[in-house]
């Protein structure tokens, strides 16, 4: 098996003309994170990876340094699924979360004709439309109100059939620090942050906007579908529930048309925890599996 040598990273990186100040402090933050994880986990108080099977075994460390750093973690969950909701919430009582449940919009039949919030149907290009694609876009679109309504600088969406692991909630304050730091380079704001998604594009050809705290590129990404776990800004929130405003395709389709169409716009970002691509990052978010799903099979984006 070849490794891949981290000098290959930094010539990649360095030849996108990334500026020099960032990928110092990139690989310097990585540095004493990693020597972080490592004390951690000699005096046993840190676990660097969720085990999806069991709620009781998530890693026990302090949230204090990321519990804020976004404004609101929100998981969109029916009242069919609240052991859903309940396993969320042993996950993130037990690293120092607060998890705000969102209840997710569950629209009848009559609505498919007349969605509510403005939202039109009438340039519909998806073969079909059911209650379950209406009630996902419904419930993502009103917690994007939320975040315009209450001004809040950045947010955190979760469907609730996922969880961020401890690598993603360890360096999260980092990895947005830095993508806001790039702001003032690119000379523009970022909307969008995935943190699982399946790129429709070539990730290969994907330009690095920051570092992550362990070195690893945040791109702008490809088209993508992705809505079961991401970050959004404000400047995000603002611009995806006035683009949104005609359903056209189920939403994590919508978006990635948004991102075709407005790519100079729309500022997507992708924050998955490695240097080769691997979809849905499972580095980056775990799917529940077994009786973490409860009664409910069907994937969160789903919610029929």
């Amino acid at each position: 098996m070849m490794v891949r040598k981290r000098g290959n990273r930094l010539d990649k990186i360095l030849h996108q003309k990334y500026p020099y100040w960032l990928v110092v402090i990139g690989f310097f933050m990585g540095f004493v994170a990693s020597w972080a994880l490592i004390l951690g986990l000699k005096s046993g108080g840190t676990s660097t990876s969720f085990s999806p099977s069991s709620a009781t075994r998530v890693g026990m460390f302090s949230a204090s340094g990321f519990a804020n750093a976004v404004d609101k973690v929100y998981v969109i969950n029916r009242d069919a699924c609240t052991a859903r909701w309940e396993t969320s919430k042993k996950f993130a009582e037990a690293i120092g979360v607060e998890l705000t449940r969102f209840k997710a919009y569950e629209p009848t039949k009559e609505e498919l004709l007349n969605p509510p919030d403005g939202i039109s149907v009438r340039g519909l290009k998806h073969d079909y439309l059911t209650t379950g694609m209406l009630g996902v876009y419904v419930s993502h679109r009103r917690i994007w109100r939320l975040v315009v309504e209450n001004n809040f600088e950045k947010v955190m969406v979760l469907e609730d059939d996922v969880f961020p692991t401890n690598q993603t909630w360890l360096h999260l304050p980092g990895l947005l620090q830095h993508a806001d730091e790039a702001q003032k380079f690119h000379n523009k704001s970022w909307h969008y942050m995935f943190l699982r998604r399946n790129a429709l594009g070539n990730v290969k050809m994907e330009k690095t906007w920051s570092l992550s705290p362990l070195g690893h590129p945040v791109t702008i990404a490809t088209p993508s579908w992705g809505t079961a776990a991401y970050i959004i800004s404000l400047a995000g929130a603002r611009y995806l529930w006035s683009a949104s405003r005609e359903g056209q395709y189920p939403l994590d389709v919508q978006i990635a048309e948004i991102q075709k169409k407005n790519k100079d716009e729309f500022i997507t970002l992708s924050a998955c925890w490695n240097d080769q691509f691997q979809p849905t990052c499972p580095e980056t978010v775990f799917k529940f599996e077994g009786k973490d799903q409860g009664d409910c099979k069907s994937s969160g984006n789903d919610l029929r």
